[in-house]
């Protein structure tokens, strides 16, 4: 067996980032973020997300790595298990979109709130109440279940309590949602996009 490293002429998408991730600069930057041991931690989260996503190996390292970066700042993982960050390919640039857990963790760590944000589903069979004066929501009746016994979602609905007693609720249908997306969201048309799945 021979010691010898291969030389790659035509590196592949992952190869460029890994080469751009053991970098000096770009390892002493998440160092100064995260401290070395995190941020070597840090790093390999970064190219395990761009193994697992071909798309975003056709992006330039470069942007890959800004956007951790932006992610590292806000003491946020790429790791996709994690669902706090994501890094999302943009035709060849890759960007950072940060998940609901993240915006939860990020809430949370303001201190700002007796009962951070929250966000849970409301089925068929329940009816949501607004009261207009206040904007309180209230859920009344019982889920139904289809067939195979599961339960059909009609909407979403979002709660937060701060400290100083302050509260907020919302409510959207799936519709309404959806509404929301296509308005907002670049991503909404896309196949792969959460939009979709």
């Amino acid at each position: 067996m021979s010691n010898e490293i291969a030389v790659v002429s035509d590196p592949t998408g992952l190869q460029k980032i890994k080469a751009y991730a053991a970098l000096a600069d770009v390892q002493q930057r998440f160092a100064n973020l995260l401290g070395d041991y995190n941020a070597k931690r840090y790093v390999e989260s970064i190219v395990i997300a761009v193994a697992i996503n071909k798309d975003l190996q056709e992006c330039s390292p470069k942007s890959i790595m800004i956007s951790a970066m932006r992610a590292a700042s806000l003491q946020l993982s790429v790791d996709p298990i994690m669902k706090q960050a994501h890094l999302v390919p943009m035709g060849r640039e890759a960007t950072i979109i940060v998940d609901y857990h993240g915006l939860v963790q990020l809430t949370v760590g303001t201190g700002y709130y007796k009962i951070p944000p929250n966000v849970f589903e409301v089925y068929k069979g329940e009816e949501v109440k607004l009261e207009r004066f206040s904007g309180r929501i209230d859920i009344e009746g019982k889920a139904e279940t289809d067939k195979d016994g599961n339960r059909i979602v009609i909407g979403w609905c979002g709660y937060f309590k701060a400290k100083d007693e302050t509260e907020r609720w919302l409510y959207m249908t799936n519709e309404e949602c959806d509404a929301h997306g296509k308005k907002y969201s670049k991503a909404f048309n896309s196949p792969k996009s959460g939009w979709d799945t």
